[in-house]
């Protein structure tokens, strides 16, 4: 989750640094409240590099990677194509993943993240510029 700078308090983990943003995996209780939104520009197929989820796996809540082999493996991963102009909503929680095109053609999606007005542990949202 985007967030305006890196806090230490303990259980925040994966940091990161994007384009100068700095992200977090965010705390369980805050993860399971939010809501993500991928809003296709471009037609998404399989050849397109379209995402890929397990259902289901959002219940477990925040998954370290020795947990999500299992769920990877007992659980059907599930192709979802999209056209220009479609929207999927999901929990951020859903192990998700993307392919690499193998086509000619764009993969644009825009990506948004709606989630609690305040966050625990000193953290605060990134402002959108």
């Amino acid at each position: 989750m985007p967030v305006a700078e890196r806090v230490h308090a303990q259980g925040l983990r994966g940091w990161s640094i994007k384009e100068g943003a700095h992200f977090v995996l965010g705390p369980p209780e805050v993860m399971g409240q939010m809501v993500a939104v991928r809003l296709h520009v471009d037609r998404c197929h399989a050849a397109d590099g379209a995402l890929r989820v397990w259902p289901g796996t959002h219940l477990g809540g925040v998954l370290d990677a020795d947990a999500m082999a299992p769920d990877r493996a007992e659980v059907p991963e599930v192709l979802v194509e999209a056209d220009e102009g479609d929207a999927l909503l999901m929990s951020p929680l859903l192990l998700h993943a993307s392919s690499k095109s193998t086509s000619d053609g764009r993969r644009r999606v825009l990506h948004f993240l709606f989630g609690p007005p305040a966050l625990p542990q000193g953290l605060r949202w990134a402002r959108a510029v």
